[in-house]
C-alpha cells in the first residue's frame, strides 16, 4: 500500500511556507493596504520574498537557475502562500521557458523571472 505522508523534507517546505507567509508576505501586504490593486513594482517586491521557498523556479531545474524540486514541493508552497497572494502563477511561465524554450529564450526571460525582476504569465 503506497505511503503518502509528506516526507521530513517536504513537512519543513511546507513549515518554511508557512513562516514566509506570515512573517513576510502578510505585513507586506497589510503595511501597503488591502483595498487596492497591486503595482507592478509591489507584484515584484511581493514574489521576492518567496525566493527564499524557491519560488517561482520551485521545478525548474537547479542547471536552469531553478530549486530543482518536484511538484509535490510547488504545490505545498503554493498551497501555503495562496490564501494571502491569491492565484500564484509565474511559476507557469518560469517552468515553460526552462523546460521547452530555445536558449535564446532562456536567455532573455528565465534568469529576470527566478529572480521575480519579470513576473510572466501565460493564458
Amino acid at each position: 500500500m503506497p505511503d503518502f505522508r509528506f516526507s521530513k523534507d517536504e513537512e519543513a517546505l511546507r513549515e518554511r511556507a508557512r513562516d514566509v507567509r506570515e512573517r513576510a508576505v502578510l505585513p507586506f501586504l497589510r503595511a501597503r493596504g488591502l483595498d487596492r490593486p497591486l503595482s507592478r513594482d509591489e507584484v515584484r517586491a511581493l514574489f521576492k520574498l518567496t525566493l527564499p521557498l524557491g519560488y517561482p523556479g520551485t521545478v525548474v531545474p537547479r542547471a536552469e537557475g531553478g530549486a530543482g524540486l518536484d511538484h509535490v514541493a510547488l504545490g505545498l508552497t503554493i498551497e501555503e502562500l495562496v490564501p494571502a497572494v491569491g492565484f500564484l502563477g509565474p511559476h507557469v511561465a518560469a517552468r515553460q521557458i526552462a523546460f521547452l524554450g530555445a536558449p535564446e529564450h532562456k536567455r532573455r526571460y528565465l534568469e529576470a523571472m527566478l529572480a521575480a525582476e519579470l513576473i510572466g504569465c501565460v493564458a
